[in-house]
């Protein structure tokens, strides 16, 4: 995944999302057992990429 400019932690966000699309950035964070920050933060970086897109869903 490096190869493509993805971290490891991006990588398990990117297949936890694949698991379960649509999930908010706060459940993403309890499953992963990470903060809401950086949850935030890593959805940040993978939209970046291109990787992901938000729906702007509260």
């Amino acid at each position: 995944m490096r190869a493509h400019g993805v971290t490891s932690a991006q990588g398990g966000v990117l297949i936890r999302l694949a698991q379960r699309p649509g999930l908010s950035a706060a459940d993403l964070a309890r499953l992963m057992f990470i903060t809401p920050q950086a949850a935030q933060q890593t959805l940040t970086a993978l939209e970046g990429l291109g990787l992901v897109e938000r729906n702007g869903r509260a």
